[in-house]
């Protein structure tokens, strides 16, 4: 009984990923964009962007998963893929949350994001930064928690960037991510392949992201170690929580955390702008 009711579980959301589909861009079997094409779509879309992912969370309901797992951060918060900033009202309510950094590769994204703060007022100070999430301008160990919506699938090298977020990680930090990404079924991954439902070569030169990832092996592969996995009704949307490290003496954050936010070592990165709450706000 149980079996037939996980393979009834597994149809109901596979039926719900097809529908899902069926609002997608056309099947296309092409070659990747250049990088230089793909960034465009991103600073062109800036100032339509949140109506897009609006309707996006609004089909997928993929919101409230979002804003449970996010809500955990603590410490010293990275976003990379920062985009327009729609994790900012979460984080504004996060307990634990000390300061918040956001990275992006996109200057009309990070635009859009700075104009956000001043609205949003956060009780934490925030950086904004135009930088390469493969390539993060701070030191080894900068951070409590690092998030990432929607971001892993829109980079030209995921691999250096699950690598470099390890890196600014402390031991028993955090990597909290909500991703497209190949289902975790072996026979809805194979049934989605075989009639060209999933993944799209063509998302890419529509919308700028890759549907080819597998998120789990991503983290694997980068020494994460996974904790927590929150099931979307669409099969290739992934919640999922990773630790750097997996030792006892790594399973918690220092609680001596330092506060305010982390020097940015690259020259190349461009700070686009900075916040400090004023006293009513704190």
């Amino acid at each position: 009984m149980a079996h037939l009711f996980g393979l009834a579980t597994v149809a109901s959301l596979g039926i719900a990923t097809v529908i899902f589909d069926f609002t997608r861009t056309p099947y296309r079997n092409v070659p990747r964009p250049s990088e230089k094409r793909r960034l465009k779509i991103f600073d062109l879309s800036a100032e339509t962007y949140d109506s897009r992912e609006n309707f996006f969370e609004w089909l997928t309901r993929i919101k409230s998963q979002r804003k449970k797992l996010f809500s955990k951060a603590r410490g010293r918060v990275l976003e990379i893929g920062a985009g327009t900033g729609r994790n900012l009202e979460v984080l504004k309510s996060a307990p634990g949350v000390t300061s918040l950094t956001c990275v992006d590769t996109s200057g009309p994204m990070c635009e859009v994001l700075a104009s956000k703060i001043g609205e949003v007022k956060p009780p934490f100070p925030v950086q904004v930064i135009q930088g390469d999430a493969a390539d993060l301008p701070f030191e080894d160990k900068a951070f409590d928690s690092v998030i990432s919506s929607f971001a892993i699938c829109a980079v030209e090298h995921p691999e250096r960037t699950v690598e470099e977020t390890r890196r600014v990680l402390k031991d028993g930090g955090r990597f909290m991510l909500v991703e497209r990404g190949l289902p975790s079924n072996a026979f809805v991954r194979w049934l989605m392949k075989k009639y060209d439902i999933y993944p799209n070569p063509n998302v890419a030169w529509e919308l700028g992201i890759f549907e080819d990832l597998d998120i789990g092996q991503l983290l694997s592969q980068g020494k994460f170690h996974l904790v927590e996995s929150s099931p979307s009704k669409i099969l290739t949307l992934h919640a999922l929580s990773a630790r750097r490290g997996c030792s006892a003496a790594d399973r918690k954050v220092s609680s001596n955390s330092r506060l305010g936010l982390p020097a940015v070592t690259d020259e190349r990165a461009r700070i686009v702008f900075r916040y400090t709450p004023t006293k009513d706000v704190q």
